[in-house]
């Protein structure tokens, strides 16, 4: 599997909601495009994808975890499927 585009995005947030000064909190995205191979296509077994997506993702951990200023406090998922894919 190789990921066509990777891209890794830091934020660090200095204030709180009312603008006071806060310990920084650092936030790290890290985010690929790949091909699907099952583009355009319906396709029962998409069990090709899940183990893409967890190499991928495990790849993904590791560059934005250096990325971050203290040890991980919490983290989030997504994907999105773009054109040409099944609506679910």
């Amino acid at each position: 599997m190789n990921a066509l585009k990777t891209l890794q995005i830091v934020e660090t947030i200095n204030t709180d909601a009312h603008g006071a000064t806060c310990n920084p909190i650092t936030r790290v995205a890290a985010l690929a495009v790949i091909r699907n191979s099952f583009a355009k296509k319906l396709v029962e077994d998409l069990s090709a994808l899940f183990d893409m997506g967890g190499k991928l993702g495990e790849q993904l951990m590791d560059d934005a975890v250096r990325m971050l200023t203290n040890s991980p406090k919490s983290y989030g998922k997504a994907a999105i499927v773009g054109i040409g894919g099944d609506v679910e």
